[in-house]
């Protein structure tokens, strides 16, 4: 009788541990894609798009057709996703010498405190845990000790699947962070065999995986309360406007970013059409959890996602400091409605994106005086406001050497590089110095000496 009472409360154990490791995930997976363009993907009208995985699970869910990010480098526009402030007003505006501060509320913060197992795997150093990233992540992952500056979205992946996979109660909050799409391109085989455009490769590998992590949703049933949310840091400008990279202009292939939901508590295969921002995703994420969505300055998507309501602003605020802090040029600023983008430097362009969404004439030199300090004074209001309801987090950061060689492989270190200070608004909107539009291919041709691309650099030289 003993014997028998022994076996079965064995069994059930075993059926209870098999329960616990097959419970169904609750909580949210968002997945961060570095330097990955809107354009790269067939849902966003790529005939040549390789991206099968993403395609499919947008339609599943809600794809936002205008995602705008603030900041063209991957810490600064990360530290706006979690904290839902601009760059203008968190003070984190490049990779390299400043960090995100304690004084930072983000959301993995709120989250936590509220009981969620919370996860990062980050692939590069420039979101290494030094950078003050992790905060509110109770596991934090980055590639500081492994061999080279990141890793592939394949060992990504399957960190994050024996995360997923780790017996818990508690709901789940995870960020994945892919790297791939960011220069030098080397996409592993057969992607990078297959397909000659090597950009085009590494996005259809980290479609690949992205196939492989939602198998993984599916299979401990998405439908009991998963949110998954997929969007880019910024894109990449493969020479549309003369950068082939990123981290000086603000045209729409730098700004532009992909960007869906598949939650329960969204209808699937919508489409928003309307603009949103990058600084609305942790409103968002709060909001499809159940949780008051109040953090940083940006809105809820919610409503628009559903069809009950508008976007939280039709007007979206992007700058480039690099220009700045790199070169000693004058930064950039713009305001992108619906249709039109102001463009805020030594040279201020603006561009009619309802008849020219390539952005490739400049209709300032055909613009009033009056109607260029009209958006001047558009944009100066926008900057007064973010810096009046935010507060400054940034703390000076100095990396050690062997991150500064990583940072500079990657082109991010410049000559004259600071750590930019919160000055007066006076400061804020100042311009002088070079335009980007005169130094651009000298930057450019640069980077290709240092890459070893001589022909592409005696060119732009």
């Amino acid at each position: 009788m003993a014997s028998r009472i022994h076996r079965s409360c064995c069994l059930l154990l075993i059926l209870a541990m098999g329960c616990a490791r097959e419970a169904p995930l609750t909580g949210a997976i968002v997945v961060t894609l570095d330097t990955t363009r809107a354009d790269a993907f067939g849902q966003y009208g790529n005939p040549d798009g390789r991206t099968p995985a993403f395609d499919a699970w947008a339609r599943s869910g809600a794809l936002v057709r205008w995602a705008i990010a603030d900041a063209p480098l991957t810490l600064p526009s990360h530290t706006t996703l979690w904290t839902g402030v601009p760059a203008v007003g968190h003070g984190v505006r490049t990779n390299v010498n400043a960090r995100v501060g304690p004084a930072a509320e983000t959301l993995a913060e709120v989250l936590a405190a509220r009981g969620y197992r919370t996860g990062a795997l980050v692939s590069t150093q420039v979101l290494r845990r030094e950078t003050g990233i992790d905060q509110g992540f109770a596991d934090f992952d980055d590639p500081e000790s492994a061999p080279g500056h990141a890793r592939r979205a394949d060992e990504a992946v399957d960190r994050a699947l024996r995360w997923l996979r780790e017996p818990a109660r508690e709901p789940v909050f995870l960020w994945l962070h892919l790297f791939d799409a960011h220069s030098v391109w080397e996409a592993p085989a057969p992607w990078g065999h297959v397909l000659s455009d090597p950009y085009a490769a590494e996005i259809a590998f980290v479609d690949s995986q992205l196939a492989r992590l939602r198998r993984e949703c599916e299979g401990r049933d998405t439908g009991r309360g998963l949110t998954v949310l997929v969007v880019a840091d910024h894109g990449e400008g493969l020479e549309d406007h003369r950068e082939e990279e990123h981290g000086i202009f603000l045209y729409d292939e730098i700004v532009r970013v992909p960007l869906f939901v598949a939650s329960p508590e969204l209808p699937g295969g919508r489409v928003l059409s309307a603009q949103v921002r990058t600084m609305d995703v942790a409103p968002t994420v709060l909001d499809l959890l159940g949780l008051p969505p109040d953090l940083g300055l940006g809105g809820t998507l919610v409503p628009a996602l559903t069809g009950l309501g508008p976007v939280p602003d039709p007007v979206a605020y992007s700058e480039s400091m690099r220009p700045r802090v790199s070169h000693s040029g004058a930064p950039l600023k713009t305001l992108r409605t619906q249709d039109l983008k102001f463009v805020w430097s030594a040279r201020p362009e603006w561009y009619d994106l309802t008849q020219d969404p390539a952005e490739l004439v400049d209709r300032a030199s055909a613009s009033s005086a009056v109607e260029t300090d009209g958006q001047r004074e558009r944009l100066e209001r926008i900057v007064r406001s973010i810096r009046e309801h935010s507060e400054w987090v940034a703390e000076p950061l100095q990396p050690e050497q062997e991150t500064l060689r990583t940072l500079r492989s990657l082109g991010y270190v410049g000559g004259g590089e600071s750590t930019p200070a919160r000055g007066t608004l006076a400061d804020e909107m100042d311009v002088s110095g070079f335009d980007a539009k005169d130094f651009v291919d000298v930057a450019m041709g640069g980077r290709d000496l240092e890459m070893g691309r001589f022909a592409a650099a005696e060119r732009k030289l």
